[in-house]
């Protein structure tokens, strides 16, 4: 019988890790327009809530 197969052995984490960025940094080239003007509506929002404050 042979022994249990442990995290390390696969690098479960390690490849989980590499497919996650590679999903998440997809959808930021994907979306990167959007998340721009979103940044930009952000900043505005902030510097107006500053400012009158």
């Amino acid at each position: 019988m042979s022994e249990p197969m442990r995290l390390r052995d696969t690098n479960l984490v390690g490849v989980w890790y590499a497919a996650e960025v590679a999903y998440q940094q997809r959808a930021i080239d994907e979306n990167a327009t959007r998340l721009q003007a979103v940044k930009e509506y952000h900043d505005t929002v902030l510097r107006n809530v500053v400012t009158a404050g």
